[in-house]
C-alpha cells in the first residue's frame, strides 16, 4: 500500500502558484468576487455611532472575506467554510450593531472587567435581526446552514483530499494538502462568497435607513444591485450545467420520497 503526499516545499510553491493564477483559472468569477471585495472596502463613508463596536465587525468581515476568498482558490474547503461562518456571523453583529452600538449589547463585564460574549446575548440578536428584517434574516441563515456542516469535522469532505485506490497490483491511498481540484465547486464557492457578502452588506443598508449611526457611500444601492445582477447571472450559469441539473434532480427526488414518508 503506498500514499502519494507533497513535500513541505512543494506545498508552499504550491499556495503560492495557485493566488498568482487565480484570475486566470476562474476568471469572470473571480473578478466578480474582486469588485465585491471592492464595494466592501468603500461601504461607508462616515461613522457617527458613539461606540466603535460596528467597525470592529466590519474589519472582521472585511478580513475573513480575504481568507475565504484565498482558502477557497487555495483549494482548502473546510478552511473556506471555517471563515466563511465568521464572516456571516461578524456581518450579522455588524448590522444589528448599526441599531445598538453599545458594549453591553454584546457582551456582559464582571466584577473584575472580565468580558463575556454570552449565547443569550448572540441569540437577541438573531431574534432582533429576524423579526425586524425578516425577509434578509432569513436568506442569511439558509446560506449559513450548509456552511455550518462543512465548518466542523465530517466524513464527507475528508473525500475532498482523500481516494481509496483499488488495483491488481495493490492498495494505494492517495492523499493531498490541498483538495482534489473541482472546478464546478471552487466556482461554486467563489459564487457562494460574493453572494453571502452582497447578502451581508444589504441588510447593513437596510438597518442604516433606519438608524443614522452611519453614513454609507452615496451610489451603494445601484452598484450593490448591479453586483446582484451579475451574481444572479453567475448562478443561471451554474444552474444550466449537466452537473447541477443531475444534483438538482436526485435532491427533488429525496425529497419528493421524504415527503411521501
Amino acid at each position: 500500500m503506498k500514499k502519494h503526499s507533497g513535500t513541505l516545499t512543494e506545498i508552499i510553491e504550491g499556495e503560492h502558484n495557485k493566488t498568482l493564477n487565480a484570475l486566470n483559472k476562474y476568471g469572470g468569477n473571480f473578478a466578480h468576487n474582486l469588485m465585491v471585495f471592492q464595494l466592501l472596502e468603500s461601504f461607508f463613508t462616515e461613522f457617527k455611532a458613539p461606540q466603535d463596536i460596528f467597525l470592529r465587525f466590519y474589519y472582521s468581515v472585511r478580513n475573513f472575506y480575504l481568507l475565504t476568498l484565498f482558502s477557497i482558490i487555495r483549494l482548502h474547503h473546510a478552511q473556506s467554510s471555517l471563515n466563511l461562518r465568521q464572516l456571516i456571523e461578524s456581518g450579522t453583529d455588524a448590522a444589528y450593531s448599526i441599531a445598538f452600538p453599545d458594549v453591553e449589547k454584546f457582551a456582559k463585564t464582571d466584577e473584575f472587567g472580565i468580558m463575556d460574549s454570552t449565547i443569550k446575548l448572540k441569540s437577541k440578536r438573531y431574534k432582533w435581526l429576524s423579526k425586524n428584517y425578516p425577509a434578509t434574516s432569513k436568506a442569511i441563515l439558509k446560506i449559513k446552514e450548509p456552511v455550518q456542516v462543512s465548518s466542523h469535522s465530517n466524513l464527507v469532505d475528508t473525500n475532498r483530499g482523500y481516494k481509496f485506490l483499488s488495483s491488481k497490483e495493490g492498495a494505494q491511498i492517495q492523499v493531498s494538502y490541498f483538495d482534489f481540484e473541482d472546478d464546478y465547486m471552487e466556482k461554486a464557492a467563489l459564487w457562494q462568497l460574493a453572494n453571502t457578502t452582497l447578502a451581508i452588506m444589504g441588510l447593513w443598508y437596510e438597518v442604516s435607513q433606519s438608524y443614522k449611526s452611519i453614513e454609507v457611500m452615496p451610489d451603494f444601492a445601484e452598484k450593490h444591485s448591479n453586483l446582484m445582477k451579475e451574481n444572479q447571472k453567475i448562478k443561471d450559469g451554474v444552474m444550466q450545467t449537466e452537473r447541477f441539473q443531475k444534483a438538482d434532480t436526485l435532491a427533488r427526488t429525496r425529497e419528493a420520497k421524504r415527503t411521501r414518508s
